[in-house]
């Protein structure tokens, strides 16, 4: 089976991830494996290279691509997979997974997340932050609006994220 686990920036989709690949599951965060995401020009619609600190602004003008060819590659194993990620090309890869769980979260949490992460550095700027704070509810919204997506609470606390998870794989 092959399992997407998205959410909102924050939610925790790398830490559960991890938390998979230690209790023995094939879990890939796509933020973390070597070119499955890149940034992507919003006019050009061509990968680019991140500037060194790149700037909100510059952020704003692109978006978080996954790339077709390694996101099948991930897939290909015969055995259960799960993607663990967030991008706006995303929902081009819906029927590639069997399930799709989205990880909902409020926005205290989030924006406590966000602030005390060490993997990355995005939501942390201002301009980021206000815009994540203004459209987290119609992101988680249009997350779950695919037909087959559940809903797990990321507030809670990881093993019972994780039990969510699980339960719903059988």
């Amino acid at each position: 089976m092959k399992y997407l686990i998205t959410g909102f920036p924050g939610s925790g989709k790398s830490t559960v991830a991890h938390e998979l690949k230690k209790l023995g599951y094939n879990a890939i965060s796509t933020d973390e494996a070597p070119g499955a995401s890149r940034f992507v020009d919003q006019i050009t619609k061509e990968p680019v290279e991140v500037p060194k600190n790149a700037s909100a602004e510059w952020k704003l003008k692109h978006y978080w691509a996954w790339n077709p060819e390694k996101i099948k590659q991930l897939l290909s194993s015969e055995d259960d997979v799960f993607i663990c990620g967030l991008s706006n090309t995303q929902s081009e890869f819906y029927d590639l997974f069997d399930k799709i769980f989205v990880l909902i979260i409020d926005e205290l949490t989030v924006i406590n997340r966000l602030a005390n992460r060490n993997t990355n550095d995005f939501g942390k700027h201002p301009k980021e932050l206000k815009r994540l704070k203004k459209i987290r509810k119609q992101v988680q919204s249009d997350l779950l609006n695919n037909g087959i997506s559940i809903a797990i609470d990321s507030s809670q606390n990881l093993p019972r994220v994780i039990d969510g998870i699980l339960k719903n794989t059988k």
